[in-house]
């Protein structure tokens, strides 16, 4: 597969890139779904056996905590984010077919697709957070821009970056970390666009799958922690064919050099 190497000239349009986006979840998301929304409804189990076991201290499905099997419910997590991910790659860009067999697929593609977005995550978020600690500590005045700019400086990289994963998951081993950043050079405004836009509309997804839950929960209290399990299934999943078709996108702009 081609990828740019040195100085990248290619400007990415924010409004072709979102309307590929579109483009590309309304004709995948069914196909998706096959594949997503087995491992969506596993994750709800995990958020059913918390809910129900801590309904008090659960007030939303993100404050739940369950001891250790915080960890087992993470790790199911990173692995069905990740097995959703690669196969959603692979459809898209290599027109791999995503068949019902492949819902809990788990190949050393999905693990080092999982790995590294850990690596990632752990090399840019932590030193953003150890950076707005400090800078809480020294200036705390300046805390709030000071914290929103290396919050959206991590955003950028972590994006651009996350080619390297999608790399790995159509095979494209050549096309390293290092690659994914020349090949995005002088896009940061329009990634941090098409990022911030992408956010706004998985946010939406989940705002509505909320305001449903509280609905249900007003008609009839014990359709509260129901409500609040069912619902998840379809906003996460749409946030998360959203999120792929976005990095599908990109890579396709950046990495084989393919107009959108």
């Amino acid at each position: 597969m081609p990828f740019l190497s040195g100085p990248a000239t290619r400007k990415i349009s924010i409004a072709a890139a979102l309307r590929f986006i579109t483009q590309t979840v309304l004709q995948n998301a069914g196909t998706a779904a096959r594949v997503a929304v087995p491992w969506l409804a596993l994750a709800a189990l995990f958020n059913a056996w918390a809910l129900w076991g801590h309904p008090n201290d659960a007030a939303t499905l993100s404050t739940i905590n369950f001891g250790p099997y915080d960890y087992l419910a993470n790790a199911v997590s990173i692995l069905a984010t990740s097995s959703i991910a690669v196969s959603w790659h692979r459809h898209v860009i290599l027109n791999d077919d995503m068949k019902l067999v492949q819902a809990f697929h788990i190949d050393k593609k999905v693990l080092v697709y999982a790995a590294s977005n850990l690596l990632i995550s752990v090399c840019i978020v932590v030193p953003v957070l150890l950076a707005i600690v400090l800078v809480n500590a020294i200036v705390p005045a300046l805390i709030v821009p000071l914290a929103t700019a290396l919050l959206l400086l991590s955003v950028i990289f972590i994006i651009r970056l996350s080619l390297r994963p999608v790399a790995i998951a159509v095979g494209n081993l050549p096309f390293k970390f290092q690659n994914a950043f020349e090949a995005t050079r002088g896009n940061n405004l329009g990634i941090l666009a098409i990022a911030i836009t992408v956010a706004i509309v998985c946010m939406i997804a989940l705002l509505v799958a909320g305001l449903l839950s509280q609905g249900l929960a007003q008609l009839n209290p014990k359709l509260d922690l129901p409500g609040r399990i069912l619902l998840s299934i379809p906003a996460e999943f749409f946030s998360l064919v959203v999120v792929n078709a976005m990095f599908s996108t990109l890579y396709r702009f950046f990495a084989e050099a393919k107009e959108l």
